[in-house]
């Protein structure tokens, strides 16, 4: 796409795009299970199962946000496998946080 504005100095041009209208074919192409390295999630039925480091389990918790930073959901870790519940959750980009490891980014279909 190009948009060019000669230079009139009377009009200007302008694109508008609406928001979350782009997907990316890197998040968007129905990965079974999605890992950063350190955090792994995996789908399990109506869930996804979050996989984390042994040393990052005792006293944390997972806490999810949308694309615009408002936070989804939230609990505490149960062991190195914990079952989050994402039926409910539309679809779209999120970022699942454990204090102390890089955020995992994920698109649900």
């Amino acid at each position: 796409m190009v948009v060019a504005d000669v230079q009139d100095g009377i009009l200007d041009s302008g694109v508008f795009l609406e928001a979350f209208s782009f997907r990316s074919p890197v998040f968007a192409n129905g990965l079974d299970e999605v890992s950063n390295g350190a955090l792994q999630l995996l789908p399990q039925g109506d869930a996804h199962v979050l996989r984390v480091p042994a040393s990052m389990v005792k006293g944390q918790e997972v806490l999810v946000f949308d694309a615009a930073g408002s936070l989804v959901h939230r609990q505490p870790l149960t062991g190195l496998n914990t079952v989050m519940p994402t039926v409910n959750w539309g679809a779209g980009m999120y970022i699942v946080q454990v204090p102390g490891i890089a955020p995992l980014r994920f698109v649900k279909n």
